[in-house]
């Protein structure tokens, strides 16, 4: 990219919030039903009775795999923008603590004991290794690695001040290709990063969100866009479906899901191909009454869609075996329904809304 993209503050704040609202709800649209298709996609009678209905879950749940990426890519894009310079850490770290720590302190306790005394998947000892990796409950993952990121965001501020173009290009060339390489490692060795360095690899998504958030995708590049978009897909599909009858189902990081991993290269192409296309399709869209509305509900449907899904499958409402993938969709549609009204409800408490950011 020219120095010609250089930031122009007005406009930027201008255009995040324009196409900031639709990002967070199409996100969240993906991200659950990611976490939805998981049922599918994991689940050995599923690929053991019926390959086609595996493989269309193999596909569907890859293509919503950019979601996380563009979250952070958006807290990027807005929390380390110029206009923010001038405030100062303890004011920063208020805010942000009081957005995302105070939910954290919630959720944590609720999920271990919904893990421990309502799902009983998990074992006591289980759930420790996985709150010292910073992931107390599976989606909580992005919570700790956003509160990491949050933590160095004014010293990233800095550095952006003073760093050029070139030099913030090369910066997330390197960070994420370590993530890509470290990634790749993972997967053959089963390795797992602690919750106190868990964000890390993300800080190559957080400063490509500050990067791109001006960039306008000319006609010229749209197609290439949608193609590497598509092509990240493919590859994310058809690697996963030729190395699981090998390895077998394997929760990542693993070799059989190597490309399902946040940082595998397809992965990391796949993110910044739809931040690219979001961008661009949402920028001039209109901004219905209903979307800001939903838009400041995302993080808590975030928080709390694993609770209607898990429970539901856990009740027998919905059972991700085969034959029933046409029902799959209805089962979305109603965690993310439920999800969404249980949080407009809280939102409309003032003690409770703070519990969901």
């Amino acid at each position: 990219m020219s120095n010609s993209a250089a930031v122009n503050i007005d406009k930027s704040q201008t255009d995040i919030l324009n196409y900031g609202d639709w990002v967070r709800v199409l996100g969240t649209f993906a991200v659950v039903l990611t976490h939805c298709m998981d049922f599918m996609l994991y689940n050995q009678n599923v690929y053991s009775e019926s390959r086609m209905e595996w493989w269309v879950a193999n596909t569907v749940d890859a293509a919503t795999r950019w979601a996380v990426p563009v979250y952070i890519m958006l807290s990027g894009a807005i929390l380390l923008a110029p206009t923010k310079k001038d405030e100062t850490i303890k004011t920063f770290y208020k805010k942000r603590l009081a957005r995302v720590g105070l939910p954290l302190l919630f959720w944590v306790p609720f999920f271990i004991i919904f893990a421990l005394y309502v799902t009983t998947w998990q074992t006591p000892s289980q759930l420790i290794d996985q709150l010292l990796y910073g992931e107390p409950y599976g989606h909580l993952h992005f919570v700790v690695r956003i509160l990491g990121l949050y933590a160095i965001t004014p010293m990233l501020r800095v550095f952006i001040a003073h760093a050029n173009r070139e030099m913030l290009l090369w910066t997330i060339i390197l960070t994420l290709g370590m993530g890509a390489i470290n990634s790749t490692i993972d997967a053959f060795t089963g390795s797992h990063l602690s919750a106190a360095v868990r964000f890390v690899p993300f800080i190559g998504f957080y400063l490509v969100g500050y990067y791109l958030r001006d960039f306008h995708l000319q006609p010229k590049h749209k197609f290439l866009t949608i193609f590497a978009f598509l092509l990240s897909l493919a590859t994310t599909v058809v690697v996963t479906g030729i190395l699981v009858p090998k390895y077998g189902l394997q929760w990542y990081p693993s070799i059989p899901f190597i490309c399902y991993d946040f940082l595998s290269l397809p992965r990391i192409i796949m993110g910044i191909s739809a931040w690219l296309l979001l961008t661009h399709y949402c920028r001039n869209l209109n901004q219905p009454k209903w979307l800001s509305s939903i838009a400041g509900a995302t993080f808590g449907i975030y928080l709390i869609h694993p609770l209607f899904k898990d429970f539901a499958v856990l009740k027998g409402y919905w059972l991700p075996s085969h034959g029933l993938l046409p029902n799959f969709f209805i089962f979305y549609i109603g965690v993310y329904v439920a999800s969404a009204v249980s949080i407009l409800l809280v939102l409309k408490i003032p003690f409770l809304k703070k519990l969901v950011g």
